[in-house]
C-alpha cells in the first residue's frame, strides 16, 4: 500500500498493511505563537522542523502546523466594553498573515512533492484567537466575563472572524492540493459555560466545519493542554454533516455493505430525516435528495418531508423542492388527500 491507499483505506474501515501514521508536535514555544507575521526567524525555523520530521519519521500524513501563526492577530484594540465584540476586525486578505499561511503550506508540501501523500492545513475555531488577542490586548483573561455580559456582541464578533478563516481556507484549498483541515476547537476550563457554549460558539464552529467538508475532510482536535480541559459532551453532536455524507455514501453505494450496517444506515437517516434534509438542501446536495425521496420503502417521513418542502422554497430551490413536492404527491396517493399549503414564492 502507498500512503493514500493506507490512510483511504482506513477512513473507510478496510483492512490495512499497518497503522497509518502522522506527526502532531509544536515545534515553537508558546512565547512565539504570535511570532509568525513580526519577524521571519520564528517562521523559518517552524518550516524546518517540519523537514527534519519529514526525514525522520517518514510520515503517512502531512500535517502541516502552524505554531507561530495559528493565533489570527485580530484587531481587538476598540474593545473597551462587551458590546465592542462586535466590532473585531480579522486580519485583511491581502495581509502578511494570510500570506505567511500561504507561503507556509506551500514550503511544507514541497517537502512532499514527490509523494501521493494525504496533506491538511490546521487551523483553529474563533475562540482560540479571539481569546488570546483579547488577552493580551487586556492583559487579563477576561473573555469569558465579555462574553457572558454581551453574547450578542460576542456571536456576532465571532463570526466576522469565522467568515475570514473560512475564506482563508477556501483560497488555500484553490490554491493546494489538500485533503482537509486538522480544524481545533475548545472551551478550556469553561471559559464560557455550557449554555453560553451552545448557543453563540457551537453553531458557528459547525458551520465551519460543514464548509470544510464541502472541499475536503475535517479532522476535528479538541484542544486541551496543560490541565487545561474541556467538557467533551460539547462535541457529541459536531459530526452530524459527515455522519449524513457516510450514511448516504453507503446508502447510495452498497458495495459490501451487510444488511446489518444497511439497517443502521437506514435507522440513522430516518431517526435524523428533518436535520438530514435541511442540511442537504443548504449544500443542494440534488443527487443525494432525489436518492432519498425515490427510496422504497421511503426513509423520509411525511413530516420531513414537508418540512422539507418549505425549508427549500424559502431558499428559493425550486429543483430541490420540486423533487420534494413529487414524494409528498406520491405519500398523500397512497394516504389521502392532504393539502401541504406552499408560500407565495413558490
Amino acid at each position: 500500500m502507498n500512503k493514500r491507499e493506507r490512510f483511504e483505506a482506513f477512513l473507510n474501515n478496510r483492512p490495512v498493511d499497518r497503522v497509518p501514521s502522522g506527526i502532531f508536535h509544536h515545534y515553537m514555544p508558546t512565547a512565539e505563537w504570535m511570532a509568525g507575521t513580526k519577524e521571519r526567524r520564528s517562521f523559518e525555523k517552524l518550516i524546518a522542523g517540519q523537514l527534519v520530521t519529514k526525514r525522520k519519521t517518514d510520515p503517512d500524513i502531512c500535517k502541516i502546523m502552524n505554531d507561530v501563526l495559528m493565533i489570527m492577530p485580530i484587531d481587538v484594540s476598540m474593545v473597551k466594553e462587551p458590546g465592542d465584540l462586535k466590532n473585531v476586525v480579522p486580519p485583511a486578505m491581502d495581509s502578511v498573515y494570510v500570506s505567511r499561511t500561504l507561503e507556509l503550506t506551500e514550503r511544507v508540501l514541497q517537502f512532499y512533492v514527490d509523494e501521493d501523500i494525504p496533506s491538511f492545513v490546521t487551523s483553529f475555531a474563533p475562540i482560540f484567537s479571539l481569546r488570546h488577542c483579547l488577552e493580551d490586548e487586556l492583559h487579563k483573561d477576561i473573555m469569558g466575563e465579555l462574553f457572558a455580559a454581551d453574547p450578542q456582541a460576542a456571536y456576532d464578533g465571532m463570526r466576522t472572524v469565522a467568515e475570514r478563516t473560512m475564506e482563508i481556507h477556501r483560497k488555500l484549498f484553490d490554491a493546494f492540493p489538500l485533503d482537509g483541515i486538522y480544524f481545533s476547537v475548545n472551551n478550556q476550563n469553561s471559559v464560557l459555560t455550557d449554555e453560553l457554549y451552545r448557543e453563540i460558539a457551537a453553531p458557528i464552529e459547525k458551520e465551519m466545519i460543514a464548509d470544510i467538508n464541502k472541499r475536503g475532510i475535517t479532522f476535528m482536535h479538541i484542544c486541551g493542554t496543560r490541565g487545561q480541559t474541556n467538557n467533551l459532551k460539547l462535541y457529541t453532536d459536531y459530526d452530524f454533516a459527515a455522519t449524513v455524507s457516510i450514511t448516504l455514501d453507503r446508502l447510495m453505494y452498497p458495495e459490501e455493505l451487510g444488511e446489518e450496517a444497511r439497517a443502521r444506515y437506514e435507522t440513522f437517516a430516518a431517526q435524523n430525516a428533518r436535520q438530514l434534509l435541511e442540511l442537504l438542501i443548504r449544500d443542494r446536495e440534488t443527487e443525494r435528495i432525489r436518492f432519498l425521496t425515490e427510496k422504497v420503502p421511503p426513509l423520509l417521513s411525511r413530516e420531513a418531508l414537508e418540512s422539507g418542502a418549505q425549508y427549500a422554497s424559502a431558499a428559493g430551490q425550486t429543483q430541490i423542492c420540486a423533487l420534494i413536492m413529487d414524494a409528498i404527491m406520491k405519500d398523500s396517493a397512497g394516504q389521502g388527500s392532504d393539502l401541504l399549503l406552499m408560500p407565495e414564492a413558490w
